[in-house]
């Protein structure tokens, strides 16, 4: 097992220990997680770096990170919760509790965990928020180890994106986040500035800019900060290659992910509540009746004296009540004698305060029965100090009930059980976290070391056609924009031709286990320009046949954050404007029912068919046509189409299947960069439609020009779309009943839940009754 144990700081009842629905109660811990993986397992070997890391006298790699995990309570008054999902942290923020549970923003500042209104946990699902993300500032994240050679930090070059909303003397340097690196002020630093995405670099002197901020007046040296001769300019994109010293291996996040999901369903993980110590995962200690806490350290044998005496992890024996040391050895089933008798490592049982010995044979939970009794590899139980069976089979969380209890394989608790495991598990990031997990599916990461299958569901939100800076030398997981490793090909689930690049692959081809894959994306992802390369080729001449363990939808008229209400037209944390509006269409209902739907979908009921704009159906189409159409309307201003990014050929040095790059990257021939059309209404016509495209009273986009004050004004703004509307020609009572029968017929298509049709009713009409009291933006369609 690469998860060696999970250490919990805080364990208590969730929400209260209410019930939800049928299920619950709830209880929840926080901790870190222990890992311990082997760098010469070819189901690891796509991790760059790992052969590079530190190993312990065992030949393992060792690292940690955080977690959150929500689970029902073994022997509750409700049902246990059946499925399991791994909520992925988007810069270490828990992403599901507003997502899924639409927690609001208050209270999720008093609590990162509310419960809002609870519809994860009323449909029987388990919550684990992983932290996998190296570097973060705040919340759940991964400190792995770092790569090494000859003993020594590594140095290379990385790269960072800054497009600044004003004139300003310097900018920080930082990537939607803290600075991941401190520069090692190289003279091989370098500093490009360019138009727009499509324009070409231009290298600015050495000399005119350095590592500095301006601070009370002074130029101050600054490790997060450039400074720039003449001051940097309101909308151009500047591109920073710098020299660093020491690489955190980036990809073990992608391992984390993967080993938590898989102990956890297997049931690994347990709190022994004695004297308030946790209980870690296949190593403990017992004296006097009582758990004591066995730690874990880098050395082999991890023992820590407990009476005095040795611990082994993972193997102890246990006589008239005092601890006597179990060795381990490199060799299966290697045995030191005790008491006479030798005991086989990782298994044991006692009797009458002797030892005696438990077998092993190459057979999965081959047992020797002792006092009449087997005993399974790796797992036994106490009670009355005689032992009990413990048996393992072939469905996760291998656990049996002795004594009324039951106990996972690998891991023991005593007077506070642990539950079964699951049957399901699936996973859900949003954004930067959907791209996580898109690459650690073209990784092959969806077994475990041991070759079981992780998870049977995937769900990536918002992720358009990309990875991203996950797991190469010197990554930054929170860049965006930035064209690296992660925005190479493929971007399709299906096998297929590069004809620009020249190679052949498909997302999942190096999957050992393939599990259900829903993709959602909004309109934004599309006009950022890489969306469409999820079903259309690279080329954009012909659409791809569908992969038939996936699904894909178009959320029509979104932006990639959910609506934005009251209406503005100003980011809140930085300030900067877009020219319009922001998009006010909320599609969480429609993630929550393709969560519903990929849960069913994994217990072998199919989901609703694919939605997206495709080339046949004359529905996807080049972004200037769509612009086009917009510029018909009266004084409405669009962008420039030959501004706006997406993705390209990159070439990133000869090392780049090391994970070693060279930037800036290279950028050759475009790929296809394709939207959905758009009807007179100027609303979308393909993919899912909400009400409020379906009756429009005004257009909704996944599109908004840069404020002309904060530069680029023929660009996009990140992130947002924006909802315009025209004069209300409808009653409220008939708008009313023209949404509800939209919503009906997409509960009906199974794209929305029936539970949430009043919910996405009552959304339209606030909107109806924003758009009353606004004037108008737009024109009539009937003037």
């Amino acid at each position: 097992m690469t998860v060696e144990s999970f250490e919990v700081t805080e364990h208590g009842p969730y929400a209260g220990g209410r019930l939800f629905g049928d299920f619950g109660p709830f209880e929840i811990s926080h901790g870190r997680v222990h890992y311990a993986v082997d760098p010469e397992s070819a189901r690891n070997a796509a991790v760059v770096d790992l052969a590079r890391a530190p190993r312990d006298d065992d030949g393992k790699v060792r690292f940690h990170g955080d977690f959150t995990f929500i689970r029902t309570v073994a022997g509750g008054a409700g049902k246990p919760a059946p499925t399991l999902l791994i909520d992925v942290p988007n810069r270490g923020r828990r992403l599901s509790f507003s997502m899924f549970n639409r927690a609001r923003p208050d209270d999720l500042l008093a609590d990162p965990c509310a419960p809002g209104d609870g519809f994860l946990f009323e449909r029987g699902f388990a919550l684990a928020s992983i932290g996998w993300q190296w570097g973060v500032a705040a919340g759940l994240g991964l400190a792995p180890p770092e790569a090494l050679v000859d003993g020594a930090p590594v140095t290379g070059d990385v790269v960072c994106r800054v497009q600044p909303g004003s004139n300003r003397p310097f900018v920080s340097f930082g990537q939607l986040g803290e600075v991941a690196y401190p520069p090692a002020s190289s003279s091989s630093d370098r500093l490009f500035e360019r138009a727009h995405d499509n324009a070409p670099q231009v290298q600015l002197p050495r000399s005119a800019w350095r590592f500095a901020r301006i601070r009370e007046g002074k130029l101050t040296p600054s490790a997060k900060h450039i400074h720039l001769d003449g001051g940097f300019r309101a909308g151009r994109i500047y591109t920073l290659v710098y020299r660093a010293r020491g690489a955190p291996i980036v990809g073990c996040g992608l391992l984390a992910l993967r080993d938590a999901a898989a102990a956890l369903r297997r049931g690994a993980f347990s709190v022994g509540e004695r004297e308030g110590l946790p209980l870690a995962r296949g190593a403990f200690s017992l004296g006097d009746q009582k758990f004591r806490e066995s730690g874990t350290s880098n050395a082999p044998a991890r023992a820590r004296e407990r009476e005095g005496l040795p611990l082994a992890r993972g193997a102890f024996s246990l006589g008239d009540q005092k601890f006597r040391e179990s060795g381990t050895s490199n060799a299966p089933a290697r045995a030191r004698e005790r008491e006479g008798l030798p005991l086989a490592r990782g298994a044991f049982s006692l009797g009458d305060q002797k030892f005696r010995e438990s077998g092993t044979s190459n057979a999965p939970a081959r047992a020797r029965e002792r006092e009449g009794l087997p005993l399974a590899r790796g797992a036994f139980s106490v009670s009355d100090q005689k032992f009990r069976a413990s048996g393992t089979s072939n469905a996760p969380a291998r656990a049996r009930e002795r004594e009324g209890l039951p106990l996972a394989r690998g891991a023991f608790s005593e007077g506070n059980p642990t539950n079964d495991g699951f049957d399901r598990v699936l996973a859900f990031g949003a954004s930067q976290t959907g791209r996580v997990l898109r690459h650690l599916l073209h990784a092959g990461l969806n077994v475990s070391e041991d070759g079981e299958a992780v998870f049977d569901g995937v769900h990536a939100h918002i992720a358009g056609g990309q990875r991203g800076d996950f797991n190469h030398r010197f990554a930054q997981p929170s860049a965006a924009g930035v064209p690296g490793p992660g925005q190479r090909f493929p971007f399709a689930g299906v096998r297929q031709a590069d004809p620009i690049g020249g190679t052949t692959d498909g997302l999942y081809e190096h999957l050992e286990h393939m599990p259900k894959v829903m993709l959602t994306n909004t309109s934004w992802e599309y006009w950022r320009g890489d969306a469409a390369l999820t079903h259309v080729s690279p080329d954009g001449q012909h659409d791809l046949a569908s992969h038939p363990d996936e699904r894909n939808y178009l959320f029509a008229g979104t932006q990639h954050t959910n609506g934005t209400l009251p209406r503005t037209d100003t980011f809140a944390v930085s300030g900067e404007r877009a020219r319009y509006p922001f998009n006010v269409v909320d599609h969480g209902p429609l993630v929550r029912a393709a969560l519903v739907n990929l849960e069913r979908w994994s217990r072998g009921i199919a989901p609703p068919e694919s939605r997206v704009p495709t080339l046949g159906a004359g529905t996807l189409v080049e972004r200037g046509s769509v612009l086009a159409k917009f510029a018909r309307q009266a004084g409405l201003a669009t962008l420039d189409a030959g501004e706006l990014g997406g993705l390209a050929h990159v070439q990133l040095g000869a090392a780049v299947a090391e994970g070693i790059c060279t930037f800036p990257a290279v950028e050759s021939a475009a790929y296809a960069r394709l939207v959905a059309d758009v009807n007179d209404t100027l609303n979308e016509v393909a993919g899912i439609r909400l009400p409020d495209i379906e009756v429009p009273l005004g257009c909704h986009t996944g599109w908004n020009p840069r404020h002309p004050d904060h530069g680029a004004p023929m660009q996009a703004a990140m992130f947002v779309g924006f909802s315009l509307f025209r004069p209300i020609e409808l009653s409220r009572a008939t708008y009313e009943t023209r949404v509800r029968k939209v919503a009906e017929r997409l509960a009906r298509q199974r794209y929305l839940l029936e539970d949430d049709v009043d919910l996405v009713v009552a959304n339209s009409l606030r909107r109806y009754d924003i758009a009353a009291k606004t004037p108008a933006d737009l024109p009539s369609m009937t003037a």
